[in-house]
């Protein structure tokens, strides 16, 4: 990288900092109980660190150290990191129009596109002070660092005290919160947000608490496919 573009990427992030602070939180806590549960089911930090850098999916990272441990086959592997995964086929959908004038930053938007980098680059991309694809690329390196910095130093720590990580995930549920306010308050626009949350609470009452999830999931991306084919994408 020349030292134009690198100047420019390191400004980009200056802009992007201050918006992912919340996000480093969570992200470097959240990674190290997963390094830590990574250690403590015997397998180090570099395991954590390729992890991290190449799989970059906290729920199924989290499913893995499980699948790991216990020799599952790679059919079951592949079957469980798709139901897990499912919703960012469509955030992918929603994103081929935001991401197509940046053919060069592209490939690497689309793999890094976390729930958290989602929301934040819908709600801040425009009021950037750069163009939105420095911006978003900046947001997505950020947080992709952040991840990577908590699950290897969780894998580390991890190694030599033994940690207990109940009550840890209640940490990504309140970014979520967070941001949840923050996209109704900046938009003034409730039916996505508020979709999620009926047709979770819907699902809870219905399937009760431990079989909630995948129906709320299958219905929530059946929901926003069919926005996405009518060509009126929820904003």
């Amino acid at each position: 990288m020349d030292s134009s573009r690198f100047g420019a990427f390191a400004h980009s992030l200056r802009i992007a900092l201050p918006y992912t602070l919340s996000i480093f939180v969570g992200y470097v806590l959240m990674g190290g109980v997963f390094g830590a549960l990574l250690a403590q089911a015997g397998f180090g930090a570099l395991w954590a660190l390729g992890m991290s850098v190449f799989i970059y999916a906290g729920a199924t990272q989290f499913a893995c150290v499980g699948l790991l441990a216990n020799g599952v086959g790679l059919f079951d592997t592949l079957l469980l990191t798709l139901m897990i995964n499912a919703r960012q086929i469509f955030y992918a959908i929603s994103c081929l129009n935001l991401f197509a004038p940046y053919p060069k930053k592209k490939w690497y938007l689309a793999f890094a596109l976390t729930d958290e980098t989602f929301a934040l680059i819908h709600l801040k991309a425009k009021q950037a002070e750069i163009d939105t694809g420095a911006f978003m690329c900046a947001v997505a390196f950020l947080h992709h660092s952040y991840w990577i910095i908590g699950c290897v130093s969780g894998a580390i720590i991890g190694g030599y005290i033994e940690i207990n990580t109940q009550g840890m995930g209640f940490v990504m549920n309140a970014i979520f919160i967070v941001l949840f306010i923050d996209v109704c308050k900046s938009t003034r626009s409730y039916k996505a947000p508020f979709m999620g949350v009926f047709v979770s609470l819907g699902c809870l009452l219905l399937f009760g608490q431990e079989l909630f999830l995948l129906p709320a999931l299958v219905l929530i991306c059946a929901l926003l496919f069919y926005d996405v084919v009518r060509k009126k994408p929820i904003q």
